[in-house]
């Protein structure tokens, strides 16, 4: 059985000389609603929604750009550095870095392993040095790197360490987050080598389904002790906000990747977001759950599902910092994952603090509701893809 003192492994920290990763990334990505449909005025007004709307205030501090960057071919014909498309950023990219740096706000961009990003333009393979140098003189916070366009014999690993080391030989405190996709075994080998890595193929907010999100978090679930301080697996971009999704599903969402201590990466129309969406990304309490600093993975726990007693993965655990007073804390999220009938989910409280039958504070996270103490066990009815989630403490 799973319980809170067997939650508490963790590896070494990732490269993060900067201290921008103590805690999971927080952003935005262009990818899943505007695609290549973007220039450097619609970043920064990205970046200035970001700074007044809310997200800033709530902890989302990155923009990433996926695509549409370095047009294919386009380098230098001396230096082969490259060079970004001069209609969609005709002041360079030092330009945008700095004015997104004036709203206290990161930023990176997506490259390749490959000779091809994903999106078919300019890679980095064979020009790893030269391309983080130059990232570095544009003033940038990360990498994104893929893993397309790659020549036949090509080994990720190897390509993902090659630009590891040419940022570390820049002097450059920029992350490197690895798109692997779930490739290569990254989880064995990613801590050690980035901040980032991806555990599937992504996520798209406008066409993908509940049960392709808990697909993907299923992914992640698989490596539970690869995720550390300064190294965090990815299981995708979040979907707050999809059509395809409820209201109730978006929560669901947003508390899975909370509790997964998953980098929270949104790719919503933040200059006009759609109704409702806010209050979901920024709900500190949830947000205190994936940036708390113990940096422990959330775990499902041995608990029942009253309606069908077989079902015993609809309780997940996350190890979280005990406040003033407090000798054990932890999040608890509970889901019916049933897709048509409504359960009755029960947690019971000595699942995860062994030897425990009271606990001395209960909060829902959704309703910001102190629940006070509770005796033996927390039940819930629950409609179907609805959750509760909960910090629970017991006092020292």
């Amino acid at each position: 059985m799973l319980t809170l003192m067997t939650m508490t492994a963790g590896l070494t920290m990732g490269w993060d000389p900067k201290g921008l990763a103590n805690t999971p990334l927080m952003g935005w990505n262009n990818w899943g609603t505007v695609g290549c449909n973007y220039n450097d005025s619609y970043i920064r007004e990205v970046a200035d929604s970001m700074s007044t709307g809310g997200l800033q205030a709530a902890g989302y501090h990155m923009i990433i750009l996926q695509g549409c960057i370095v047009p294919k071919g386009s380098r230098d014909n001396t230096t082969h550095a490259p060079i970004v498309d001069p209609e969609k950023f005709p002041n360079g990219m030092k330009s945008l870095a700095d004015y997104v740096h004036t709203k206290n706000l990161t930023i990176g961009i997506t490259t390749s392993t490959g000779t091809t990003t994903c999106e078919g333009f300019e890679g980095s393979y064979g020009y790893e040095t030269i391309d983080a140098a130059t990232y570095q003189s544009w003033g940038l916070d990360m990498i994104n790197e893929q893993v397309c366009g790659l020549p036949n014999g090509a080994v990720p690993k190897t390509l993902f360490t090659k630009m590891q080391t040419a940022i570390t030989a820049s002097n450059s405190p920029m992350l490197l987050y690895m798109d692997a996709q779930g490739q290569g075994n990254v989880e064995t080998w990613g801590p050690s080598i980035g901040t980032v890595w991806s555990t599937s193929t992504g996520l798209n907010i406008t066409t993908s389904t509940y049960n392709d999100m808990f697909n993907d978090y299923n992914n992640d679930l698989k490596f539970p002790n690869a995720t550390s301080l300064g190294a965090w697996q990815d299981p995708g971009l979040l979907m707050v906000g999809s059509p395809e999704l409820t209201p109730e599903e978006w929560e669901t969402h947003f508390s899975l990747w909370a509790i997964a201590a998953a980098p929270l990466f949104t790719s919503f129309n933040v200059v006009k977001p759609p109704y409702g969406v806010m209050s979901v990304y920024t709900n500190t309490d949830v947000i205190a759950v994936n940036q708390d600093p113990l940096a422990k993975m959330g775990l499902l726990v041995v608990s029942k599902n009253a309606t069908n007693p077989s079902t015993v993965n609809s309780v997940w655990v996350k190890p979280m910092s005990p406040a003033a007073g407090e000798s054990q804390a932890a999040a608890v999220l509970l889901i019916n994952t049933d897709d048509s009938n409504t359960a009755e989910i029960i947690l019971y409280f000595a699942d995860i603090f062994p030897g425990v039958s009271t606990v001395h504070s209960v909060r829902d996270l959704w309703e910001h509701k102190d629940l006070g103490s509770m005796t033996t066990k927390f039940s819930a009815s629950l409609s179907p893809h609805v959750s509760i989630a909960l910090r629970v403490a017991i006092t020292a």
